[in-house]
């Protein structure tokens, strides 16, 4: 069972919503990147959904 908790301005999202606001934003997870791992690439190349998505999320890993 996945045990990330995700939050996204302020408020706890299901990692459905999380996945439903990057595929939004056009960034999409596959077999070789985790969704999280698609968005910090992203941003990383400079995608300003991705970086404004960065800076509003909060992931804890348990």
């Amino acid at each position: 069972m996945d045990m990330t908790t995700y939050i996204y301005k302020g408020e706890e999202i299901s990692k459905t919503q999380f996945l439903l606001i990057l595929r939004n934003a056009g960034i999409n997870g596959g077999r070789k990147l985790s969704a999280y791992e698609a968005l910090v690439k992203c941003a990383e190349l400079g995608k300003e959904k991705a970086i404004k998505i960065l800076n509003d999320l909060e992931v804890i890993e348990k």
